[in-house]
């Protein structure tokens, strides 16, 4: 049976003047959460075959704070996830997760 793992990131700073919204860090309860995440999911079994995370950087920290305490399977950054990429890995099998942002 396949299973889909959809993660948000956890919870960002605000952005500073000139920061663009994709290089918004992780704030420290942020990254709390995210190990937290991972001790669960662990203690669960979850594990997924294939990550697929957002390049922004509040998702790549969210997915380090996991991987620090899960495995994470196979790991794919995108800069952007949308429609378009689920054609190519709605005939995947075994399980996926995906931090970050959602397809829209």
């Amino acid at each position: 049976m396949s299973r889909l793992y959809l993660l948000r990131h956890a919870k960002a700073g605000w952005a500073l003047p000139g920061m663009r919204d994709f290089d918004r860090p992780l704030d420290a309860s942020g990254r709390a959460d995210a190990e937290k995440m991972g001790v669960a999911m662990r203690s669960r079994s979850y594990v997924p075959d294939l990550t697929l995370c957002s390049n922004a950087k509040r998702a790549r920290e969210t997915l380090e704070g996991l991987a620090g305490q899960t495995d994470t399977g196979k790991v794919l950054f995108s800069t952007r996830s949308t429609a378009k990429t689920r054609p190519a890995i709605s005939g995947s099998s075994g399980i996926m997760a995906e931090p970050g942002h959602c397809w829209s």
